[in-house]
């Protein structure tokens, strides 16, 4: 089977070129936030997935270095993600584990938004763990939870 999609080094502005999730939206609106938000999420490892037909952007990726040893783990999708699932996570997989190798990681954390089960779902598939309730968190003050993979070694 062909790929659909091609992975490309992530730049800030593939986080603006996305057409976000409805969920998603409204950490978008406050366009500075966003924009350093995408910005940061340069430092360290990540990469984008291109829809190689048209070249749409469907996701961003990666793993912020916080301090050695550290790192947060986000992500980005389109609202097509479902069509590219299978293909994404595969990318995804493979390639934190790369970085868990090349930067030495102990443990990786992501913040997921309580109210949307679809997001709490992935990242639990993914072998991250909660670890708690952050109230009144995020941009728009939504309750998210902190999940964490803890890696041995």
């Amino acid at each position: 089977m062909n790929a659909k999609i091609e992975i490309i080094a992530y730049e800030p502005k593939h986080s603006f070129e996305i057409l976000v999730r409805p969920h998603d939206e409204r950490n978008v609106k406050n366009k500075e936030e966003f924009k350093a938000w995408a910005e940061a999420n340069a430092n360290g490892a990540a990469w984008t997935a291109r829809r190689i037909s048209d070249g749409k952007i469907i996701a961003c990726a990666g793993v912020r270095i916080l301090w050695s040893g550290c790192g947060e783990a986000w992500a980005i999708f389109c609202d097509e993600i479902h069509r590219h699932k299978i293909e994404i996570h595969k990318n995804i997989t493979a390639y934190l584990k790369i970085i868990i190798n090349d930067f030495k990681l102990r443990r990786i954390q992501a913040y997921v938004r309580a109210d949307v089960p679809v997001a709490v779902n992935y990242v639990e598939h993914m072998g991250f763990e909660r670890e708690g309730l952050l109230r009144k968190f995020g941009l728009d003050g939504e309750d998210q939870y902190i999940y964490a993979m803890i890696l041995e070694g």
